[in-house]
């Protein structure tokens, strides 16, 4: 058996009608913070950089890398991705750009080398090093200083 349902009052949907524009108006006033906050103080945007070259240490293990990025201070090395197989070692060097949503944001076009040691899973040995970024075989020094003073 059907029940019927009472029409509503004038002062139910006046309280319904308020509640709306309340949420609405919330919902408004949170996406303009959301789009101020990124043009004026900026989120973070994650990019990659390159390898230069890889230097072998005297941990059979460890390698360091020599990465391109941008300009110091505006870019940030984020890490560095490592996959590995028999034969290659890929790395993907992981950047970001701090405030890079900021509307007067302004980065030099300025490359800047950084050094950031890796830890393999297994010794380096023969395997060739590939820059997953550029898909190019990087250079394999046998020390770090060789790679410090080839930079």
């Amino acid at each position: 058996m059907a029940t019927a349902v009472p029409p509503m009052g004038e002062e139910h949907r006046r309280r319904i009608r308020a509640f709306t524009l309340s949420a609405l108006g919330g919902v408004a006033l949170l996406v303009v913070g959301v789009l101020t906050f990124a043009l004026v103080v900026g989120f973070p945007v994650p990019g990659t950089g390159t390898v230069a070259a890889v230097a072998r240490t005297d941990q059979e293990r460890d390698v360091v890398v020599r990465a391109v990025i941008g300009d110091p201070g505006c870019e940030e090395l984020t890490g560095i991705d490592v996959t590995e197989s028999a034969t290659q070692v890929d790395l993907t060097v992981r950047t970001s750009i701090p405030n890079g949503t900021r509307w007067d944001l302004t980065c030099h076009d300025v490359a800047t080398f950084v050094y950031h040691t890796v830890r393999l899973d297994a010794p380096l040995g023969d395997r060739t090093v590939l820059d997953d970024t550029t898909q190019t075989q990087v250079q394999v020094l046998d020390s770090v200083t060789d790679l410090t003073n080839d930079g």
